[in-house]
């Protein structure tokens, strides 16, 4: 995101081609993220039914499923490429030091 100590070239409040891009990505993340757990509810309900292409409906939902999961991670690893703070939150060594029970005070 937009770099609030100077050390940017662009007006602030002005994202970067870079910074729309994984706005982009993580939109296009949720959205993929929302259908997903949607089609997993559909399958439970569906799976437990009884009549003619049902198992061709819970096939079909099953191949969608692996692509949403695998376009998410496709995504998941262009957003560390061009996020390297996204990409810092992979690190062990990020997890290690970032202690999840204390409140955030991040100066904005």
């Amino acid at each position: 995101m937009c770099d609030t100590t100077g050390n940017h070239n662009h007006k602030h409040g002005v994202r970067t081609p870079q910074e729309k891009a994984c706005g982009d990505i993580r939109n296009n993340m949720a959205l993929q993220m929302d259908l997903l757990t949607k089609i997993e509810a559909q399958l439970a309900v569906i799976g437990d039914e009884d009549y003619p292409m049902v198992g061709a409906i819970v096939h079909s939902l099953e191949h969608l499923k692996a692509d949403l999961k695998r376009g998410v991670a496709e995504q998941m690893q262009l957003l560390n490429a061009l996020d390297p703070q996204q990409a810092g939150f992979f690190s062990d060594d990020e997890a290690a030091a970032h202690d999840h029970d204390h409140e955030h005070a991040h100066a904005h």
